[in-house]
């Protein structure tokens, strides 16, 4: 017994959580997957793929994405884009389907609303974190695990009468007094190891030569 491949073709492009669709070479979609379908009423088989998009930039950006494909100039196009009709965003990613020139496209949108949300609370979170840093009235830094300051504020920047950008090619162990460089580098290692918090008081070195004891946490 035989099958129709067509059939099978469309019950995986079905299967699919995706919503994807098939351009012919004037951009008319030709094929579509049930997510699609169930997802995107605005446009639909027999439709032109663009119709669906009401802001002209987007519409504009898509439009010279499918052109590179669809010419051989990209072997690909990928943009994420908010839905118009919903809170949401989605990725588009654009794929040649056959290989004549022009070529049909397959379009694959994938639903990126939680990652898209996801990074926008994190930037504010790193946003406010800076502020906070940035205003402190102690003197705050950041160092990585070999001891490089990758983040100081300027209060940090007055104590060891350094600049910012100074600081930042420097470690921890190039500031510290080196008679309290041991005492230095068993907390920092247990603090890395065991991951406990340790206070300390310990000296630092001015480029002046002179020395400032600070309070450390």
């Amino acid at each position: 017994m035989m099958t129709d491949s067509r059939h099978i073709d469309q019950d995986i492009l079905d299967a699919l959580a995706a919503r994807i669709c098939v351009l012919n070479p004037d951009g008319i979609i030709v094929a579509a997957n049930r997510a699609w379908r169930d997802g995107l009423p605005t446009v639909d088989i027999g439709q032109h793929y663009l119709g669906a998009y009401t802001d002209p930039d987007t519409a504009d950006s898509l439009a010279q994405g499918i052109r590179a494909v669809q010419t051989g100039t990209a072997s690909e196009f990928r943009r994420e884009y908010p839905c118009h009709h919903s809170p949401r965003w989605f990725e588009i990613h654009i794929l040649p389907f056959r290989a004549e020139r022009p070529r049909w496209v397959l379009i694959i949108h994938t639903d990126v609303s939680d990652r898209v949300r996801a990074a926008g609370f994190l930037r504010d979170s790193e946003e406010r974190f800076a502020a906070l840093f940035s205003q402190a009235t102690a003197g705050l830094a950041l160092a990585d695990l070999q001891g490089q300051f990758v983040m100081v504020n300027d209060q940090c920047s007055r104590i060891l009468a350094r600049d910012r950008e100074t600081l930042l090619r420097l470690t921890v162990q190039d500031v510290t007094y080196p008679d309290d460089m041991p005492d230095t580098a068993a907390h920092l290692q247990d603090c890395v190891e065991q991951h406990r918090d340790f206070i300390t008081e310990k000296r630092y070195r001015r480029p002046d030569g002179s020395v400032v004891w600070v309070r450390n946490h």
